[in-house]
């Protein structure tokens, strides 16, 4: 993501006399060395009572940072889903839902228009910004439960994959051996004989080759054909081993050895009883183990297997469907946030306006009176490291501003101290101007 564009949002007072085109020309010949100018044209909102309007502008700045920190989450998660692919779609201010692209943030501030159909703003302020305010809660939950959807797949998924991606001693054998490599291979669970699977180190496969056969030659003993002597041996049968796969410094081989053997047999009556047995697995496991050689046992399931995989593969179609959704849905409410942001500062600047410069003018009386207001309001885009000259030059021309003579602000302080919007902190602070600063995407 580009760099954020920082943007002013000020409204500045009418000297008297002056019309809005006149205040405009003013503030463009004393801030155009270091900024662009844009006009934004101010409905003619309910101002109310002073005590609502007071009230509403402890309250606003609360619900203009919430909704502010709704925008940057959908920009971040946009961002994570996209994974900074250069050909991502950018987030855009309407027309998703038809195919088409919107505008940019920054075109949509230069040419801002306010929605009347989405927000009617001949209603109780109070009121104008509770529905703001409760459509972008809803946005929101929807986000939450989108991410959080989405997140528990990516993490299922990315569980799965490490353990694929992990030591071949330390995974599970049935997430290995797929029915493909398995293929062919005999594999024993009798009385007598049964198949383990051995993890050899890659720099000891030679050795495991020349040696599994030899390995545990004191565990068995074998009688000697045609003699009354016998002979110590190993378990392992000889050319059972087969190799079945192998990653960057391991591989699986596949090893039958004899499972043990009983001893003092004797019949009891009309029963034959079998005596003690002699396991020779584990004692032929211990010989391995000395050689850095690791046996599992295995019992292949077929049905097991083909479940797994049937459930590995819906795990990967429900990851692409909800990247999918997550990203369209990104696009269309990225949108929305973004109105609904706008308008709250809009109404912020109408309200901190109206308790700085006084209450507007009314052409008629009566209800259906409209009223004039004695401001207009501007958006600045300062040029890169000007800021500091920005901000004197608006200070110099508020401080000759007739309007404001007798309103109480001092001109004083150091203005730097004023990053905010220009409406609280002490009276040193204060700017002679409702001055908005805050950041957008350049996407």
């Amino acid at each position: 993501m580009s760099e954020p564009i920082p943007v002013w949002l000020a409204t500045i007072p009418n000297d008297p006399g002056f019309s809005s085109q006149s205040t405009k020309r003013a503030v463009a010949e004393q801030t155009s060395s270091f900024s662009s100018l844009h006009q934004i044209e101010m409905p003619g909102l309910l101002v109310g009572t002073l005590d609502s309007l007071m009230a509403l502008s402890d309250d606003i700045e609360r619900v203009d940072t919430a909704i502010e920190q709704v925008v940057k989450k959908i920009e971040r998660q946009y961002t994570e889903v996209v994974g900074g692919k250069t050909t991502a779609e950018p987030l855009t201010i309407g027309y998703h839902d038809r195919g088409q692209g919107g505008q940019s943030p920054l075109s949509y501030l230069k040419h801002f228009e306010w929605d009347h159909a989405k927000y009617p703003f001949r209603r109780p302020l109070p009121e104008l910004v509770s529905l703001i305010q409760s459509g972008v809660s809803n946005i929101e939950d929807e986000l939450k439960h989108l991410s959080g959807t989405y997140g528990e797949k990516i993490q299922i998924q990315s569980s799965l994959k490490r353990k694929k991606g992990s030591k071949l001693s330390a995974t599970p054998l049935d997430e290995i051996l797929t029915p493909e490599m398995i293929r062919g291979i005999d594999f024993h669970d009798t009385e007598y004989l049964v198949t383990l699977i051995a993890t050899v180190p890659k720099d000891q496969e030679a050795a495991w080759v020349k040696e599994y056969a030899s390995l545990g030659a004191d565990i068995v003993t074998y009688p000697i054909t045609g003699t009354s002597s016998s002979a110590p041996g190993s378990p392992a049968v000889p050319n059972s081993a087969t190799k079945l796969f192998e990653d960057g410094d391991a591989c699986l081989y596949t090893v039958t050895v004899l499972k043990g053997q009983f001893h003092g047999g004797y019949v009891e009556g009309d029963k034959f009883q079998t005596g003690s047995f002699t396991d020779f697995v584990e004692g032929y496991k211990a010989a391995c183990k000395e050689r850095k050689f690791l046996l599992r046992e295995f019992s292949y399931n077929p049905e097991a297997a083909a479940k797994g995989q049937e459930e590995a593969e819906q795990l990967t179609i429900e990851v692409q469907q909800l990247y999918m959704g997550l990203q369209r849905w990104c696009l269309t409410q990225f949108g929305e946030a973004f109105i609904a942001w706008m308008h709250v500062k809009m109404i912020r600047a109408f309200v901190e306006s109206i308790l700085r410069y006084g209450l507007p003018t009314y052409e008629n009386s009566g209800a259906a009176a409209s009223s004039s207001q004695n401001f207009i309001t501007v958006l600045l885009l300062p040029q890169r490291n000007r800021e500091k000259q920005l901000h004197d030059a608006l200070h110099r021309m508020l401080s000759a501003c007739k309007a404001l003579e007798g309103a109480g602000f001092l001109m004083g302080g150091d203005e730097d101290e004023d990053e905010g919007d220009g409406a609280g902190g002490s009276a040193e602070k204060y700017s002679p101007s409702v001055l908005q600063k805050f950041s957008i995407s350049a996407m």
